[in-house]
């Protein structure tokens, strides 16, 4: 039996953790579901703080050579202090919420009863239905779940159109019903009703910075234009101030929504080169005002399922209850985690597209004006992995705003007077590329760039899309031109990155924390793929890798400690945190795929994660993500399943939103790349395609069935199991080489 792919509630949401998104790629919606008084709290993916020119100095390069010289006699705490010294206390800019959209049903002196609310997932709707009984002698009545009730009955269905790029609100009512609607938001603006429609004009700050907890305005920062439109079925009307009342609103009415900034590039100054916004907020609705509720409706779902039918997984009959009672109860429900997986996808179709702006820490989903870390784009883990399941889930488009972010970025060049280009571990809309902060820790790690090439590179192992690979090669050898200036050479003829971190983490010296040191695992496992792939790629492309090829040969290894474990620091140093949430060290097991069985830095990288999990590893909801991908590449499926079982119990909230905490989108994607992961591998050996069939999975899966999953070189795989056997159909439409390896049935 097929499991509803609906995340269902008898509850309106109290707080944004308890709201469900919708989104179109560029608009995001957080729908509260109010009875009485409703909420939506709205977002747009150009609207950022500041603007393409920051107010901070790049890394003072003069004083490397001091730098490497103190790395190079061991002498950690002083070299921190360097740095530190050497780095700008700035940072990237903040993604800022638009403004709310408040619908009040005037006259309500009751509580609802026969509450529900569902997001379908497999047309991106959200409903919601209850009644206002009224009251009996001025006492609230008292009514049993299901009795038939008198009283207002109100049923709305909402979603966010892609194809007309507003925001849809029906709301229908079987009784005359005064409703009052406005429109509300976080910065300076100016909001007017005229006839049926609201409009806000709106200036984002210039500043809106975290460490300090300040907003400013300048005069260069984006400007933006909600515009509401109201079409009721019939009734009468007026606008008062900022708000329109539908006085006797009979048989319902049509909320649209658009909203257009001065955004026009990441380069361009958002004021004196920005893009006409206030007439095309307008036309956006004038266009959308032309269909029917139906017409809309039927435009945005076949749009959507386009995308989201490419792949179906179940895993099992779902029970009859909430989502918050099955996240109380997941043990015996495999189908709430066939739920998670689409819910992953449903996600990464509603806040990334081609055209807009990637899928920033959450999503294009955000509460606050001075979001948890900027709302940024946080590029030592948490920006990739939000992609990790695009191709997979062949949803190749949806990967396109990253794919792109990342050729701006590369045309930024750097601003360490080398040759390429490189970006550090933060970004935002205009694309910053310089350090952020003082603290090393956290700070200094300018590989973000170079990690994020391999999403070019796996788009085209995805597709086989050689016109896309020539476009994206330039990007690989400067990235290349940057890493040949900037790694050294150690004592032993090694190229090596000095200085270097493992992001986030830090290790003792003396009692004493550290974190800046020689060729870190993480750096040494990217740049060596990027040498190999750009490598591959010169060879696909009939291009000349000469240049590169002294340096590719010259990496310095990763190496072993005494008890085997892979060294994260390039030498056996004691962790200051044996558990700490990144697995950094471990990039060559997952997302890359350089260390395969066989290698004994494989065994040490189990060895690895072995250890961190002793110690707690995995506490945080993209961390605990990130090692379930880990363990299902190391064809762990128990142990993979109960890293989604570890989400369930403490990593999600009501929402379905990951819980770093607080709410971050990684963990949602991450999880969802861990469980295609557990169903299919895929790699090229030796000019031969091979495909890994439920090389993961976990004895929870007794029974299920998978369609549609991608394979890299093209190919499309479908799979049935029980407990005995497995089905496979492939797909082949290249008509490549390949092998399928089957590890179960």
């Amino acid at each position: 039996m097929k499991a509803e792919k609906i995340l269902r509630y008898s509850t309106p949401a109290q707080n944004w953790n308890e709201a469900l998104p919708l989104g179109n790629g560029r608009i995001g919606a957080m729908m509260y579901s109010g009875a009485v008084s409703d909420r939506i709290r709205l977002n747009e993916d150009t609207l950022w703080s500041g603007h393409p020119d920051p107010d901070a100095r790049p890394f003072d390069s003069s004083a490397l050579p001091e730098i490497r010289r103190l790395l190079s006699e061991k002498k950690y705490a002083e070299a921190q202090s360097a740095i530190s010294a050497a780095k700008p206390n700035a940072h990237s800019q903040g993604y800022l919420p638009a403004g709310d959209i408040l619908i009040d049903i005037a006259n309500a002196d009751s509580d609802p009863v026969n509450f529900t609310r569902t997001l379908d997932l497999e047309s991106a709707v959200l409903e919601d239905s209850f009644t206002l009984p009224p009251r009996l002698n001025g006492a609230k009545p008292i009514y049993r779940a299901g009795e038939t009730v008198p009283g207002r009955h109100v049923r709305r269905r909402s979603f966010l159109s892609a194809p007309d790029q507003v925001l849809v609100y029906r709301v229908d009512l079987d009784t005359t019903t005064p409703i009052r609607i406005a429109l509300n938001t976080d910065f300076r603006s100016e909001i007017r009703a005229d006839g049926l429609d609201i409009v806000a004009d709106c200036v984002c700050p210039t500043v809106a910075n975290k460490y300090e907890n300040d907003l400013h305005y300048e005069e260069e920062s984006i400007r933006y234009r909600i515009a509401v439109r109201i079409i009721p079925d019939k009734g009468n009307w007026y606008a008062a101030g900022s708000s329109v009342w539908l006085a006797e609103c009979s048989g319902g009415f049509t909320l649209l929504a658009a909203i257009a900034t001065s955004f026009a590039g990441y380069d361009k100054m958002p004021v004196a080169q920005g893009a006409e916004y206030k007439n095309r907020a307008v036309e956006i609705l004038d266009a959308a005002s032309k269909y029917t509720f139906d017409e809309l409706l039927a435009r945005h779902t076949a749009d959507y399922r386009e995308l989201f039918d490419r792949v179906s997984l179940e895993l099992g009959d779902a029970p009859d209850a909430d989502i918050p009672d099955r996240l109380a109860n997941p043990t015996n429900d495999p189908a709430l985690a066939a739920l998670l997986f689409d819910y992953g996808r449903y996600l990464l179709i509603s806040c990334s597209r081609p055209g807009t702006q990637p899928a920033n820490l959450q999503g294009i989903w955000n509460d606050m004006p001075i979001a948890p870390w900027h709302s940024n784009y946080t590029m030592n883990i948490n920006t990739q992995m939000n992609y990790w399941p695009a191709e997979v889930c062949g949803l190749g488009e949806c990967h396109e705003p990253l794919l792109r972010m990342v050729h701006e970025l590369a045309s930024r060049g750097n601003s360490m007077g080398l040759r390429g280009w490189c970006s550090w571990h933060n970004s935002d809309l205009w694309r910053y590329s310089l350090p952020s902060t003082k603290g090393v820790q956290h700070g200094f790690w300018l590989m973000g760039g170079f990690w994020s090439c391999r999403h070019l590179w796996e788009h085209y192992l995805y597709t086989q899309d050689t016109q896309f690979l020539r476009q994206s090669y330039p990007v690989f050898t400067a990235a290349l031109d940057f890493l040949a200036d900037w790694m050294v050479e150690d004592a032993n003829g090694y190229l090596t990155t000095s200085p270097s971190t493992s992001p986030e983490n830090s290790f003792l010296v003396d009692g004493q924390r550290c974190s800046a040191c020689t060729g870190s695992a993480m750096d040494l496992s990217i740049i060596r793929e990027l040498c190999e792939n750009t490598r591959r790629a010169a060879a696909i492309l009939g291009e000349d890798f000469s240049a590169y090829e002294e340096m590719a040969n010259k990496i310095k290894p990763l190496a072993l400690g005494s008890d085997g474990r892979l060294l994260e620091w390039g030498e056996e140093l004691p962790e200051a945190e044996p558990g700490h949430r990144h697995v950094s060290h471990l990039y060559g097991v997952y997302p890359s795929d350089i260390l395969r069985p066989g290698d004994p830095l494989y065994d040490g990288a189990l060895a690895s994660l072995n250890y961190r999990m002793a110690n707690g590893g995995g506490h945080t909801g993209w961390s605990n993500a990130w090692i379930a991908c880990l363990f299902a590449r190391f064809m762990d499926g128990d142990r993979a399943h109960g890293h989604i079982l570890n989400m369930f119990a403490r990593s999600l909230y009501p929402n379905f939103f990951d819980a770093h905490p607080p709410f971050q989108i990684d963990g949602n994607f991450g999880i969802t790349a861990a469980i295609a992961e557990m169903l299919l591998q895929s790699r090229e050996e030796n000019g031969l395609w091979v495909l890994d069939i439920l090389p993961a999975l976990p004895s929870a899966w007794k029974t299920g069935s998978v369609r549609g999953l991608r394979a890299r070189g093209g190919f499309t795989v479908s799979i049935t199991w029980d407990e005995t056997k497995s089905e496979v159909l492939v797909e082949n439409p290249l008509n490549l080489p390949y092998k399928t390896v089957r590890h179960h049935g």
